[in-house]
Protein backbone atom coordinates (compact mmCIF):
# COMPACT_ATOMS: atom_id res chain seq x y z
CA UNK A 1 0.00 0.00 0.00
CA UNK A 2 1.50 3.56 -1.18
CA UNK A 3 0.09 6.89 -1.12
CA UNK A 4 -3.88 7.35 0.02
CA UNK A 5 -4.44 8.23 -3.27
CA UNK A 6 -3.63 4.34 -4.47
CA UNK A 7 -6.02 2.99 -1.64
CA UNK A 8 -8.70 2.12 -3.77
CA UNK A 9 -7.42 0.99 -6.38
CA UNK A 10 -5.20 -1.50 -3.95
CA UNK A 11 -8.12 -2.88 -2.41
CA UNK A 12 -9.78 -3.28 -5.51
CA UNK A 13 -6.83 -5.75 -6.77
CA UNK A 14 -6.79 -7.13 -3.32
CA UNK A 15 -10.89 -7.88 -3.51
CA UNK A 16 -10.32 -9.37 -7.39
CA UNK A 17 -7.63 -11.73 -6.48
CA UNK A 18 -9.04 -12.88 -3.02
CA UNK A 19 -12.16 -13.79 -5.10
CA UNK A 20 -9.65 -15.57 -7.68
CA UNK A 21 -7.48 -17.35 -5.54
CA UNK A 22 -8.71 -16.87 -1.52
CA UNK A 23 -4.88 -16.53 -0.85
CA UNK A 24 -4.33 -12.99 -1.36
CA UNK A 25 -3.48 -9.85 1.36
CA UNK A 26 -3.09 -6.23 1.36
CA UNK A 27 -1.27 -3.53 3.92
CA UNK A 28 -3.12 -0.83 6.17
CA UNK A 29 -1.07 2.34 7.32
CA UNK A 30 -2.32 3.09 10.75
CA UNK A 31 -1.42 6.94 9.86
CA UNK A 32 -4.65 7.41 7.63
CA UNK A 33 -7.69 8.13 9.41
CA UNK A 34 -9.74 5.67 6.70
CA UNK A 35 -8.00 2.88 7.58
CA UNK A 36 -10.05 1.02 10.57
CA UNK A 37 -13.12 1.43 8.59
CA UNK A 38 -11.08 -0.31 5.78
CA UNK A 39 -10.11 -3.26 7.70
CA UNK A 40 -13.61 -3.76 8.86
CA UNK A 41 -14.91 -3.88 5.72
CA UNK A 42 -12.40 -6.51 4.10
CA UNK A 43 -12.22 -8.90 7.67
CA UNK A 44 -15.47 -11.07 5.90
CA UNK A 45 -12.59 -11.97 3.31
CA UNK A 46 -10.87 -12.94 6.28
CA UNK A 47 -7.36 -11.26 4.99
CA UNK A 48 -4.13 -11.13 4.99
CA UNK A 49 -2.99 -8.07 6.52
CA UNK A 50 0.05 -6.02 7.25
CA UNK A 51 -0.49 -3.15 9.16
CA UNK A 52 2.22 -0.41 9.42
CA UNK A 53 2.27 2.63 10.49
CA UNK A 54 2.43 4.72 7.31
CA UNK A 55 5.59 6.74 6.01
CA UNK A 56 3.81 9.13 3.02
CA UNK A 57 3.78 12.99 3.62
CA UNK A 58 -0.40 12.59 3.52
CA UNK A 59 -2.48 16.05 4.26
CA UNK A 60 -3.91 16.55 7.92
CA UNK A 61 -7.49 15.99 5.61
CA UNK A 62 -6.11 12.64 5.33
CA UNK A 63 -3.91 11.48 7.83
CA UNK A 64 -3.30 11.38 11.57
CA UNK A 65 -0.80 14.60 12.36
CA UNK A 66 0.35 13.62 15.60
CA UNK A 67 2.06 10.18 16.44
CA UNK A 68 -0.24 9.48 19.19
CA UNK A 69 -2.98 9.36 17.26
CA UNK A 70 -1.43 6.75 14.78
CA UNK A 71 -0.56 4.82 17.67
CA UNK A 72 -3.93 4.99 19.19
CA UNK A 73 -5.21 4.02 15.49
CA UNK A 74 -2.95 1.49 15.41
CA UNK A 75 -3.79 -0.49 18.84
CA UNK A 76 -7.50 -0.32 17.23
CA UNK A 77 -6.46 -1.71 14.21
CA UNK A 78 -4.84 -4.65 15.84
CA UNK A 79 -7.89 -5.31 17.91
CA UNK A 80 -9.22 -6.07 14.74
CA UNK A 81 -6.36 -8.10 13.86
CA UNK A 82 -7.75 -10.88 15.67
CA UNK A 83 -10.47 -11.56 12.94
CA UNK A 84 -7.74 -11.75 10.01
CA UNK A 85 -6.72 -14.90 8.73
CA UNK A 86 -3.00 -14.23 9.00
CA UNK A 87 -1.27 -10.74 10.60
CA UNK A 88 1.77 -8.79 10.30
CA UNK A 89 3.21 -5.62 11.98
CA UNK A 90 5.86 -3.69 9.83
CA UNK A 91 8.42 -1.84 11.79
CA UNK A 92 11.77 -0.44 11.26
CA UNK A 93 12.62 1.06 14.15
CA UNK A 94 14.11 -0.72 17.36
CA UNK A 95 13.36 1.83 20.17
CA UNK A 96 9.95 1.73 18.92
CA UNK A 97 7.98 1.51 22.35
CA UNK A 98 4.67 0.29 20.08
CA UNK A 99 7.19 -3.52 19.59
CA UNK A 100 6.25 -4.39 23.17
CA UNK A 101 2.59 -3.51 22.87
CA UNK A 102 2.40 -5.79 19.71
CA UNK A 103 4.04 -8.40 21.89
CA UNK A 104 1.90 -8.21 24.81
CA UNK A 105 -1.26 -8.13 22.49
CA UNK A 106 -0.13 -11.38 20.63
CA UNK A 107 0.49 -12.72 23.69
CA UNK A 108 -2.74 -11.73 25.53
CA UNK A 109 -4.82 -13.54 22.44
CA UNK A 110 -2.68 -16.49 22.45
CA UNK A 111 -1.16 -16.15 18.69
CA UNK A 112 2.12 -18.21 18.30
CA UNK A 113 4.80 -16.30 17.41
CA UNK A 114 5.70 -18.77 14.63
CA UNK A 115 1.66 -19.15 13.66
CA UNK A 116 -0.29 -16.50 11.47
CA UNK A 117 1.49 -13.66 13.70
CA UNK A 118 4.68 -12.17 12.61
CA UNK A 119 7.24 -8.90 12.22
CA UNK A 120 7.92 -7.64 8.90
CA UNK A 121 10.73 -4.84 8.08
CA UNK A 122 12.59 -3.98 5.29
CA UNK A 123 15.76 -5.52 4.45
CA UNK A 124 19.30 -3.70 5.17
CA UNK A 125 17.24 -0.85 7.06
CA UNK A 126 16.71 -2.72 10.58
CA UNK A 127 18.62 -5.39 11.12
CA UNK A 128 19.34 -5.58 14.95
CA UNK A 129 15.51 -5.13 15.13
CA UNK A 130 14.64 -8.19 13.49
CA UNK A 131 17.54 -10.44 14.63
CA UNK A 132 16.43 -9.21 17.99
CA UNK A 133 13.01 -10.65 17.38
CA UNK A 134 14.08 -13.99 15.77
CA UNK A 135 15.99 -14.62 18.69
CA UNK A 136 12.75 -13.98 21.10
CA UNK A 137 11.07 -16.86 18.87
CA UNK A 138 9.60 -14.36 16.49
CA UNK A 139 8.76 -15.20 13.08
CA UNK A 140 10.56 -11.86 11.07
CA UNK A 141 10.20 -11.49 7.17
CA UNK A 142 12.02 -9.06 5.29
CA UNK A 143 10.47 -7.21 2.26
CA UNK A 144 13.02 -6.52 -0.65
CA UNK A 145 11.46 -3.66 -2.54
CA UNK A 146 12.63 -2.89 -6.04
CA UNK A 147 12.49 -1.23 -9.29
CA UNK A 148 13.87 2.15 -9.59
CA UNK A 149 12.86 3.53 -5.81
CA UNK A 150 14.54 -0.03 -4.05
CA UNK A 151 16.71 -2.78 -5.18
CA UNK A 152 17.46 -3.38 -8.56
CA UNK A 153 17.33 -6.89 -10.06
Amino acid sequence: MEQSSYVDATLRIYRALQERSGCAGFVLQSYLYRSESDLRAMLPSAPNVRIVKGAYLEPPSLAFPHKRDVDENLRQARELDAFARRLAHGHRDARCSDLARIEEFAAVRGLPKRGRFEFQTLYGIAEPLARGLVERGYRVRLSVPYGSFGFRI
